[in-house]
């Protein structure tokens, strides 16, 4: 996972298959960002190749405590695979999704 600051946003660029490892590390890099008021996140997506359950319902639960403190996750996604996942499970009417960071950016 890497971290990318923008400003007042922070972009968190995930990459290959997020299992239950990378979910808890995904956690973590959330709270610490809430911790320090950084509530203005883009999730960047574009590499992932596999998503798990426990990741989404990561993501809903900071997205609600981002916004609750100001903020908001907005997503990257330009996989048909990971967008029907989105669509399936009915979270793409729970995010913004955008297909570029400059978009997803941009909706702040």
């Amino acid at each position: 996972m890497k971290v990318i600051n923008s400003g007042a946003k922070t972009i968190l660029q995930l990459e290959g298959n997020i299992n239950l490892d990378e979910t808890e590390a995904l956690e973590l890099k959330l709270d610490k960002l809430l911790s320090e008021k950084k509530t203005k996140v883009v999730v960047d997506l574009t590499g992932v190749r596999h998503f798990s359950s426990s990741a989404l319902g990561i993501l809903v639960a900071y997205k609600k405590a981002m916004q609750e403190n100001g903020g908001d996750i907005k997503l990257v996604v330009n996989s048909d695979e990971l967008m029907q996942l989105f669509k399936v499970t009915m979270l793409s009417k729970v995010f913004e999704i955008s297909d570029s960071r400059k978009d997803a950016l941009a909706r702040f």
